[in-house]
């Protein structure tokens, strides 16, 4: 087994990351996609449709759980297939990595999946990813 690094975009319209996230530490949970285990890694790219500028990703953090399908009506995953993350690295004021940053490394911007091994170890570089 070797860590798997998956990426998970957030509209701020349909979630508001910032108000659910706080801190490192905190525990939410994110859609799943076939292959992702305990242990692996998720980047958290919040998408702000005003303006480029500030999209990229705000957080990283570690698969605590196995997958579940949500039961939380309130939740933005339910009635979906989810994993608990627990945040590892969090930024509310800007990204850690930014949006020209990511289209260096990332081609799909709208769903959950995961990244190539070869982007993947150049973005767990970049994020200081453990």
């Amino acid at each position: 087994w070797y860590m798997r690094l998956f990426y998970e975009v957030v509209n701020v319209e349909n979630w508001d990351f910032f108000k659910k996230i706080k801190s490192v530490g905190d525990v939410d949970n994110f859609f799943y996609v076939n292959g992702m285990n305990i242990g692996d890694k998720v980047i958290i790219h919040v998408a702000r449709s005003e303006n480029n500028n500030i999209n990229g990703v705000y957080a990283w953090g570690t698969i605590i759980g196995n997958p579940k399908i949500e039961k939380n009506k309130e939740n933005y995953c339910y009635g979906k297939k989810a994993v608990d993350v627990r945040i590892e690295k969090f930024s509310h004021d800007k990204p850690l990595l930014n949006f020209e940053e990511c289209k260096k490394y990332i081609n799909n911007f709208r769903s959950t999946h995961e990244i190539s091994e070869e982007s993947a170890e150049k973005i767990i570089s970049l994020l200081g990813i453990e």
